[in-house]
């Protein structure tokens, strides 16, 4: 009988050991997590452009594709010479757009009160992208291609050319902001920051910076430019922000 009740407790141990091997602290303990607050931060740095980007194009309308086709090169060939005056290199001119688009515009009918007939013509643009290190020539650059020839443009884009340190400045802005944030939010509930379990940078896609430039759309009537060649529009950079953006998770005491 003693020997029965021996043999037992021993394979109750050896169970017990068995089980304990097999599977550790999940099954025989809970462990609990520590508590933690997610917070963003952002970090933005301003600094003054180096770098700007303008549109200059030409649009012209023919009856043929081919008449439309060579007047509008002719014209942007004269375009893309008075550019290259300033010293702009060919890799700082890029086209950006290119089309030929048929139109039909009918003939109002008088006497019949109606559209009878009509003709074909035929719209070509040729658009180009000016990048320039030499912001005080913008001006002179936009008058002289609109004396070439040039009837379109867009935008002025102000940007930094070499932003990767400016970047990383922002960055550390924002970890900083996120931080600030972290302390407040454990204070108002009564307990403390105790270490950081994970940081991820969430600015973009891969970018490495992102840049916003202020500058303004070319408002003026561009054949009043062609008739006076020499005058230059008011061209005003103001600066540009290289902002960065992490979210920080952070643990804090029970």
């Amino acid at each position: 009988m003693v020997k029965t009740k021996l043999k037992m407790v021993i394979f109750t141990l050896v169970s017990v050991m068995v089980l304990t091997l097999a599977f550790p602290a999940a099954v025989f303990a809970q462990t609990e997590e520590a508590p933690t607050i997610r917070v963003s931060g952002n970090g933005t740095v301003t600094v003054a452009p180096d770098i700007a980007m303008f549109n200059l194009g030409v649009s012209t309308s023919s009856s043929s594709a081919q008449a439309g086709l060579r007047e509008n090169t002719a014209l942007m060939d004269r375009v893309i010479a008075a550019v290259q005056e300033f010293g702009i290199a060919e890799a700082d001119i890029t086209t950006n757009q290119f089309s030929i688009q048929q139109m039909f515009h009918p003939v109002f009918d008088r006497f019949h009160m109606d559209m009878t007939g009509g003709e074909n013509q035929y719209t070509v643009t040729n658009s180009i992208t000016i990048t320039v290190r030499d912001l005080d020539t913008i001006s002179d650059i936009i008058a002289a291609g609109v004396g070439a020839g040039a009837n379109m443009s867009g935008n002025v884009w102000f940007n930094v050319e070499n932003s990767t340190e400016l970047y990383y400045e922002a960055l550390g802005l924002a970890i900083e902001d996120a931080a600030r944030k972290s302390r407040v939010i454990a204070a108002a509930l009564d307990t403390s920051i105790t270490g950081v379990v994970s940081a991820t940078e969430t600015s973009g896609w891969g970018s490495p910076a992102l840049t916003r430039g202020y500058g303004f759309a070319l408002d003026a009537s561009l054949w009043m430019m062609r008739q006076a060649s020499d005058w230059s529009p008011p061209i005003h950079g103001r600066y540009v922000e290289i902002t960065a953006r992490v979210e920080v998770v952070y643990s804090i005491a029970r």
